[in-house]
């Protein structure tokens, strides 16, 4: 099902990982805006299960995806390994105007987890999508002031990842948890720059992983 998108499927282990250091509980609504097979979600139910003796009915597992066959697939398989309590929605999940009428809405999430998809080939050049956020936009660096400053113009295209992580914290709520996995290449890219300002302005770094390249 791998498609010519950018889509990296999740080694299990790394899914664990990062599911064990969130530490979802029930009661939590539990996003991915970019959910793949689902298996940040159905991860999570386990970890619940696993770690409540009485877990509550109310898990909220919530996936978004643009691909409709990875769509129709990881639903199905989140419906049966959840046992009903997660449902994948077919959208654009970038387009935070079309995400704002789904139901249930995505919004005010207590935990994001997610592996956007990756690539300057795949930028995104739609200019609706892009004006939509701070991050699709072009940003200047003030020496003066030594801070970067947001233009009014649009970048001609930015990398997905780049958006996706502006969308997980769009997606949560005050004090929510986003994990996400990046290419290492935007953490010592000084082009890159701006957008960790743009991320300590609005979050606090709890911790960083390196993984093994094969991973």
């Amino acid at each position: 099902l791998r498609g010519d998108k950018g889509q990296f499927f999740t080694p299990r282990e790394l899914i664990k990982a990062m599911v064990r250091i969130a530490n979802p509980k029930s009661g939590d609504k539990i996003v991915d805006p970019a959910s793949g097979t689902g298996g940040f979600l159905v991860e999570s139910f386990v970890h619940i299960k696993k770690n409540e003796s009485k877990p509550e009915k109310n898990i909220g597992l919530l996936g978004l995806e643009k691909d409709e066959d990875i769509q129709r697939l990881g639903g199905a398989m989140l419906e049966i390994a959840t046992d009903g309590c997660g449902q994948i929605s077919l959208t654009n999940s970038l387009d935070i105007n079309e995400i704002s009428k789904l139901s249930p809405s995505p919004f005010n999430a207590d935990i994001v987890l997610t592996n956007p998809p990756f690539g300057s080939r795949i930028g995104v050049k739609d200019r609706e999508i892009l004006k939509q956020y701070d991050l699709g936009h072009e940003w200047i660096f003030d020496q003066n002031n030594e801070r970067w400053i947001q233009q009014e113009s649009l970048l001609v295209s930015q990398d997905p990842q780049i958006l996706f992580l502006e969308l997980g914290i769009k997606l949560l709520k005050p004090g929510g948890l986003l994990g996400i996995i990046l290419p290492e290449g935007m953490f010592g890219n000084k082009k890159s720059s701006y957008v960790w300002d743009f991320v300590l302005k609005n979050c606090e770094i709890e911790v960083l992983i390196d993984c093994p390249r094969t991973t």
